[in-house]
């Protein structure tokens, strides 16, 4: 925040925004302010005025200015605010008091205003300022309610048009043209006098344009914004009523000859026509001596065909159209990328025709620019052909490592918002992930990342964020959504991928990024759907609305954020090859915790350049050495993972050896199953889906001996142990303790005193003796009756107090809890010689 004046704030996004005074509680410009949209440069404030912090500080309002290169999205619903937050990319927020929804920044330039539906109470749920338009700046307050709060002081992102209408399309009002009694080109125009002439409080209406808006002035306003007028056409609209028309029907409605939700089309007939005329008369505002009017007759068809013709000749000289041969949809080239062009074209000749723009008429240009520009789906978004990713400032060519100029050829729909700087760098993003990674995940991170960026999928794998809240994983998205760009982002989640929601799939579409978060712990995890969509499989996706189908091959990479793992029934190798983990093992709390801190970096274009170099270093080296880099932890958590949805399967991995000459019981095995499931604390599988799942196991058989049941090529460990003469002391139970020892230790949390957040213990193999007291890797020492080896790695209670390890004496108890070491592999660097004497 920056400080003009003592206890007077305006947020550092709006240093570079224009203000005005208003009364205070409320949105009425200060009577210094009238006439302030005609004469910007003397009566609007910068952020850093001191009579701008002294009108504040006297207990005034202030607010911010929009213009035709920035505007404020003030949502009304809560509806309307999620599909923002979903749908366009994360902004300076500020949340109003009233009805508790917020108010999204952004920079980009809009054409034309855009009605909204209204609520029930009859406002716009979306309320769009911009041009000579204002809101209530941060801090400010509006009547009893409270004040206006900044809840993401995010920088201001940029957005097109485009972007804006696509987001909020189900919201906007479908655009009607009220014109009044007197229609556009009558030849008698004596009826007809401006609307602002009945505006007695125009001077504190916004305006946009030619677009104003304000209270309705016969009924008023909750939120004094329901009424809408545009001057250039004289018509006006009520979002309460949904209702409006020319001057003479708000003269009705002011009169009292119509009530507001009548007005429209045909509400002025017979008497009520007469007198409406009758008081315009009386005001003065027409002649008193009318003569007769009448339209200009329709044109001839030739001549329509003429028009018709020209328009279409007009808008193909202007862009460049490309039209897929599948859904149909119609796009349009325009700053290096191919976007919808339906908006586009309806805009432009709805400002040229006026209300000759039937919906007809438009349908019949788009139609015609959509059959002369048919293009096989095949060439949108062709990575394999063209070898090259749009950025902000071109093409990125990823074959050459070299930046070339955009061109309308390649057909990408879209684009990184990010630009090619070959010598940026990014030294408080590497910084932050020192702090929330060991650096042994780091390289796996960055070529996940750098693979992103890659509109391919060569790799079939889904990556898990997985940990606690608090951790770096969200901030690490953040980042990720603002380099990909949130519109190059889809969102949806993993019970999505169940097959059973129909229009899912095709949201991939266009997608670099699918992000998925908090896992169902409830409901198996569907894996199919996830295999195919990794799987450089043709999808074919059904689109709403539409009556042909979608075919495509997925790219957009699958993130899975959560702290929990789902339950996975799927054994396949398909499956658990697929999966990447990095687990987030610190939590931030507290003084440690800093809300915000991608802004550090995000709010740096030449830093966000810098992330891209590195993603690109990581992308490389993926592609060079043909897969990712793998750590320790990443394999152990993908061992936890595997052990907390799929029990039988970790059981086998623990607790079995196969070999075709070896035999076990079905009780043998089924008891030894439920004992480890014991031990890892889940709960055990059905024994008819216990024996169901060793059948399916390769190379091992059922199997029937004269008295008993089993299956012969798997043997229990355990078993194996007590084969090769445990002596008696060396109980089974021990044995088993001593086996499943390596999966106790992964969730085993301690507070360091060198540093501020909280450090999950990095758990390792331990090294095991078989076969207890004989020489395992040239050490002969062994602690307790477990046959394992104590080392300097070893966790032991008494080690919490500043114990010396070499005072700690081994025990039975002690050994029976051989889930408590932590010890370290042979192969480690500082692996001492001999085992510490116990």
């Amino acid at each position: 925040m920056s400080m003009t004046t003592s206890n007077f704030q305006i947020p550092e996004q709006l240093n570079s925004w224009q203000f005005l005074t208003l009364q205070p509680k409320t949105k009425i410009p200060t009577a210094d302010m009238k006439g302030w949209a005609d004469n910007r440069t003397e009566k609007l404030y910068k952020a850093n005025s001191l009579q701008l912090a002294e009108h504040y500080l006297n207990g005034g309002n202030i607010a911010a200015v929009t213009d035709f290169d920035r505007f404020v999205v003030a949502c009304d619903t809560v509806e309307a605010e999620i599909a923002v937050e979903k749908r366009l990319p994360r902004t300076f927020t500020v949340r109003s008091p009233r009805h508790k929804t917020k108010h999204f920044y952004f920079y980009g330039t809009l054409t034309r205003p855009i009605h909204c539906k209204p609520t029930a109470q009859g406002d716009p749920c979306i309320d769009i300022k911009f041009g000579n338009a204002y809101v209530l700046a941060p801090n400010s307050q509006f009547q009893n309610y409270g004040f206006y709060t900044v809840v993401d002081d995010y920088p201001i992102a940029s957005i097109t048009e485009e972007q804006l209408l696509s987001a909020i399309d189900e919201f906007i009002l479908p655009q009607k043209t009220y014109t009044g009694s007197i229609k556009t080109g009558a030849t008698n125009t004596e009826l007809s006098f401006a609307i602002t002439k009945l505006l007695p409080g125009i001077d504190c209406m916004m305006k946009s344009g030619y677009d104003l808006s304000g209270p309705h002035p016969i009924h008023g306003s909750t939120t004094g914004s329901n009424f809408h007028v545009n001057t250039q056409q004289n018509v006006w609209y009520c979002f309460r009523h949904q209702s409006g028309g020319g001057p003479l029907e708000l003269l009705a409605v002011s009169e009292g000859i119509i009530n507001c939700e009548d007005a429209g089309k045909g509400c002025l007939r017979d008497e009520k026509f007469k007198l409406a005329v009758k008081k315009a008369q009386e005001k003065g505002l027409i002649p008193k001596n009318l003569v007769n009017f009448s339209n200009h007759a329709s044109k001839s068809k030739n001549e329509k065909e003429e028009q018709t013709a020209e328009i279409l000749t007009q808008l193909q000289e202007r862009y460049i159209f490309k039209t897929p041969t599948d859904l149909e949809d119609l796009y349009y080239y325009e700053d290096g990328i191919y976007k919808a062009a339906e908006h586009k074209i309806k805009s432009l000749l709805e400002n040229q025709l006026g209300a000759k723009a039937t919906s007809y008429f438009i349908n019949e240009i788009i139609e015609h620019l959509k059959r002369a520009s048919y293009t096989d789906r095949s060439e949108f978004n062709n990575y394999t052909k063209h070898n090259c990713i749009p950025l902000q400032n071109g093409l990125f060519n990823l074959s050459t490592m070299q930046y070339e100029p955009f061109d309308p050829e390649k057909i990408f729909t879209y684009k990184l918002n990010v630009a090619y700087n070959p010598a940026a760098q990014c030294p408080n993003w590497l910084k932050f992930i020192d702090q929330i990674l060991p650096r042994e995940d780091h390289p796996l991170l960055q070529e996940w990342l750098g693979y992103c960026i890659l509109p391919a999928m060569p790799k079939h794998k889904i990556m898990w964020f997985y940990g606690t809240g608090r951790n770096g994983k969200g901030r690490v998205i953040a980042t990720i959504e603002h380099i990909i760009g949130k519109s190059n982002c889809s969102y949806l989640e993993l019970k999505e991928f169940d097959g059973e929601h129909r229009f899912s799939i095709a949201q991939l579409y266009g997608k670099l990024v699918n992000v998925s978060s908090e896992p169902s712990t409830i409901k198996d995890l569907q894996t199919p759907l996830l295999k195919k969509i990794t799987g450089e499989d043709t999808l074919d996706a059904e689109v709403k609305n539409k009556q042909k189908r979608l075919s495509f091959k997925n790219v957009a990479k699958p993130f899975v954020l959560g702290n929990v793992f789902p339950k996975v029934k799927d054994t396949s190798v398909g499956f658990w090859e697929r999966v990447k983990i990095i687990r987030f093992p610190y939590e931030f709390t507290g003084q440690n915790q800093k809300d915000n801190i991608e802004n550090t970096w995000l709010s740096n274009p030449d830093e966000v350049s810098g992330i891209f170099n590195w993603m690109l270093t990581g992308l490389n080296r993926l592609l060079s050495q043909g897969d990712f880099t793998d750590s320790k932890n990443t394999k152990e958590t993908i061992t936890e993972f595997k052990r907390a949805s799929d029990t039988i399967g970790a059981w086998l991995d623990t607790n079995c050896i196969f070999d075709q000459d070896k035999y076990e019981t079905n009780q043998a095995l089924y008891e030894d199953y439920k004992l480890y499931v014991e031990d890892i604390g889940m709960a055990p599988e059905t024994d008819k889906r216990f024996y169901q799942r060793l059948r399916e196991t390769p190379r091992v058989k059922p199997h029937k001996k004269s008295n008993s049941r089993g299956f012969m090529g798997i043997k229990l460990k355990l078993q194996q142990i007590n084969d090769n003469q445990l002596s008696p002391s060396e109980e089974p139970k021990m044995a088993h303790m001593a086996l499943m020892a390596p999966f106790y230790n992964f969730s085993r949390e301690q507070t360091t005193t060198s540093s501020s957040h909280k450090k999950f213990q990095t758990p390792a193999i331990c090294a095991t003796s078989a076969i207890s007291k004989t020489e395992t890797f040239g050490a002969s020492k062994i602690c307790g009756d477990c046959g394992r080896f104590h080392t300097e790695g070893c966790y032991h209670p008494a080690l919490a107090n500043g114990g010396e390890p070499s005072l700690i004496k081994a025990d039975c108890s002690w050994a029976c809890e051989c889930r408590g070491f932590i010890e370290k592999q042979p192969e480690l660097p500082n692996y001492p010689e001999e085992p510490i004497t116990t």
